[in-house]
């Protein structure tokens, strides 16, 4: 082999060794961008997370106000229709 095409060669050679480098650089940054983007899902996913426990309470505590305040307006019709089932009776009896 001649000088020449040595030193043909080796000039391919670093040319195919930069060309990796550069590869590897793009992948390296690459494999950061993802790492910190998975990051930011991670954060965003953990507030969301916090914000669906809390929305979960507030609707749990407005259900057992809702129910509380039901459960009352039944007792008072229950309350009112056995008053009315008295009077009919009284006025049954009395017109009977």
């Amino acid at each position: 082999m001649t000088r020449e095409e040595i030193d043909e060669i080796k000039r391919h050679f670093d040319v195919v060794a930069e060309r990796l480098e550069n590869r590897i650089d793009l992948l390296a940054e690459g494999h950061q961008l993802l790492a910190e983007g998975q990051l930011r899902l991670e954060e965003r996913m953990g507030g969301l997370e916090q914000g669906m426990r809390r929305f979960e309470g507030e609707v749990k505590a407005m259900l057992r106000l809702s129910f509380a305040e039901l459960d009352r307006r039944v007792q008072a019709l229950e309350s009112t229709l056995t008053a009315i089932e008295g009077r009919v009776a009284r006025l049954e009896t009395h017109i009977a």
